[in-house]
Parts: structure tokens; C-alpha cells; sequence
């Protein structure tokens, strides 16, 4: 049992883990960036307020879906772009190296890593409900139907976050290609979207609509999980290569080694 309760704590709160959450604390610019999203959202909700008390047929309110159209294009934003860090500062260990050296296994690496990077969008959400909740109230959207458009907006925010750990993990050290590839990443199913709408974001996000909703988010949630738990393969076996070329394909036991 104790073998059991200590493989479990190096697994969900490895220092890999605590070093992920310690480097979000620390990093006040991405804390202020997601509540400057947010109020912008919040502006939005404001301008596209009903003015008046009567509403005329045909001509609805459409203030959830413009700050939901906003939110996905934020959250997409958040995930890929944002989550890809191309000049690591000059004092900490690159992604590819900290991979390669960290003293954790390969999984246990990875669930840090991942835990940590979804705090930055994970947050935007948090502070991004409030502003959700009068703009769907206003259009009529039940609370079901906003839970699935959360549940669009978190898949989004970790399809985005395991792409761009993949991507770093393979391109780090060429940036220009790395900028083209996460560009490229993050607008991929929003442009296949007008081809399958399950792919896409948008697409599924219309769909939580209580109204003439297409039903796109309940084939997209199965889609984005399916593609996550590849982007996750790749990551691990991306990871076990590294680890490998630097002659260290015997990981080191677990120790509480600071993040990268």
C-alpha cells in the first residue's frame, strides 16, 4: 500500500508538477495576459448588449455568440501560440534538454509537463465564465449546453498545449520553422472545419446552441480526446528518443529536481 500511495504521488505530483504550478505563480505577465483576454471579452459582452428592452423578430441577441467566438479564438491562441515557447531564457535548460536530462520517467515527465502548461489557459477559463454566464442567460443557452461549451473550450486549450509540446519537442531549435508549424497547428481545424465541422472548434462551439444547434461538439469531443492521446504518443516517444541519443535510455529513479 505504501509502495502503491508513493508510485501515486510521483506520478500526479511529481516534482516535474510542482515545478510546472511554481513556474505559473511566478510568471505574473501570463496571469495578467488571461485577465486581459477576459476584460476584453467583458468589453465585448458590453457592446453587444441589447439597448433596447424589446426584441424584433429575426434580430435576436448575439451577445454569446460573439464573445464564444471570441473565447475559442482566445483559447486556440492560448494553447498553441502561447504555449510555445521558442528563446527560452538564457539561464534555464531548453525544452528538448530538459526532457533529455530531467531524472523522471518518460511518462511521469510528461503528465508534469502537461499539468503545467494547462494552468495558463486553464485560468483564462476560470476568469472567462463569469463573462459567459449573462451573454448565455441572454440567448437562452441552458446550463448543460454551456457546460459543453466549456468542455469545447478545455479541448481546445489541451489539443493546442500537447501540439505545441510536440512541436517543441521536435523543433525547438529551428525557429522559423517552428513559427510556420504552430501557426499552421492552430489554424488547421478551424479552416477543415468548413469541410467536417466536428473538427472545428467554432463549429463545435455553434453547436451547444440550445437553438438549431448542430450537434458538431458531441463528435468533436471524441475527435480532439482521440487526437490528444496521439499528440501524447508521439510526445513520449519524442521524449524516449532524446533520451536515448544522449545515451540516458535508463531513466534515473525519480528525484525532486527542479523544473525547467
Amino acid at each position: 500500500m505504501l509502495r502503491l500511495l508513493r508510485w501515486l504521488n510521483q506520478t500526479l505530483v511529481s516534482a516535474q508538477t510542482r515545478g510546472e504550478w511554481r513556474r505559473f505563480l511566478e510568471d505574473r505577465p501570463a496571469r495578467s495576459r488571461a485577465a486581459e483576454l477576459a476584460l476584453a471579452a467583458g468589453g465585448l459582452v458590453l457592446l453587444t448588449w441589447p439597448t433596447s428592452p424589446v426584441l424584433t423578430l429575426n434580430h435576436g441577441p448575439f451577445s454569446y455568440t460573439a464573445v464564444g467566438t471570441l473565447a475559442v479564438l482566445m483559447t486556440a491562441y492560448l494553447g498553441f501560440i502561447s504555449g510555445t515557447r521558442i528563446s527560452p531564457a538564457p539561464s534555464r535548460f531548453s525544452v528538448q534538454q530538459w526532457a533529455t536530462l530531467v531524472p523522471l520517467s518518460p511518462p511521469v515527465y510528461l503528465h508534469g509537463t502537461i499539468s503545467g502548461r494547462l494552468l495558463d489557459p486553464a485560468f483564462f477559463l476560470l476568469v472567462m465564465i463569469p463573462v459567459l454566464l449573462p451573454a448565455a442567460a441572454l440567448e437562452g443557452v441552458d446550463a448543460p449546453m454551456l457546460g459543453a461549451a466549456l468542455l469545447v473550450l478545455g479541448l481546445t486549450a489541451l489539443t493546442g498545449r500537447m501540439a505545441g509540446l510536440a512541436l517543441l519537442l521536435w523543433l525547438e531549435h529551428h525557429p522559423l520553422p517552428l513559427i510556420f508549424a504552430v501557426h499552421a497547428a492552430m489554424w488547421t481545424p478551424f479552416l477543415l472545419g468548413w469541410v467536417w465541422e466536428p473538427v472545428s472548434p467554432l463549429a463545435a462551439f455553434y453547436g451547444t446552441f440550445a437553438r438549431g444547434g448542430s450537434g458538431a461538439w458531441t463528435a468533436f469531443i471524441p475527435i480532439h480526446a482521440a487526437l490528444c492521446a496521439a499528440l501524447y504518443a508521439l510526445c513520449l516517444w519524442r521524449v524516449r528518443i532524446l533520451r536515448g541519443g544522449a545515451g540516458l535510455a535508463k531513466e534515473a529513479p525519480p528525484a525532486g529536481a527542479p523544473a525547467g
